[in-house]
């Protein structure tokens, strides 16, 4: 399935904590930030607070310098490292362990149930259910096609194009 990505008018700061927020997870497993971090970071995205690109540059080394490699920092590569490169990039990574992979992948899902506190639950394309926040989207209704970061829905599949 190909879909459009939400056209987003954002800062492109704002733009790439949204996709990259949910790699925290990894990086809280790994040691390399403090839960502290992760939770500042996700509220400072909730409260519309741009994080200085010197900060993500260092909190995201690796998913930054992959966005700077397709050219500026901008939107449009932003979101073309995060929906069309990102799952290449984490496949080929030997320092994540097989089992997280999954997780670190976005995939495609469908939200199969709503819940209070900016909850659901959605069936992944490969016909399993996950937990996820749906904070970073607006409008997330049950019934929804969505990108799912690890426990995130970081995208609506605007216009989906069934093959």
């Amino acid at each position: 399935m190909e879909y459009s990505p939400t056209i987003t008018s954002e800062a492109p700061e704002r733009l790439f904590l949204k996709y990259a927020l949910p790699c925290t997870f990894y990086l809280i497993l790994q040691k390399k930030i403090p839960q502290q971090t992760a939770d500042y970071l996700e509220k400072s995205y909730l409260e519309n607070r741009i994080i200085p690109r010197p900060a993500l540059e260092r909190i995201f080394k690796e998913e930054y310098n992959e966005v700077i490699t397709l050219g500026e920092f901008n939107n449009e590569n932003i979101q073309k490292y995060f929906l069309e490169l990102h799952n290449d990039f984490v496949s080929h990574r030997e320092s994540i362990p097989e089992g997280l992979k999954d997780f670190c992948r976005i995939q495609e899902a469908q939200v199969i149930d709503m819940h209070e506190d900016y909850r659901a639950t959605v069936m992944l394309n490969s016909h399993k259910m996950r937990p996820v926040k749906t904070k970073l989207v607006e409008n997330v209704s049950l019934g929804d096609l969505v990108k799912v970061h690890w426990y995130y829905i970081v995208d609506k599949m605007q216009n989906p194009i069934i093959l």
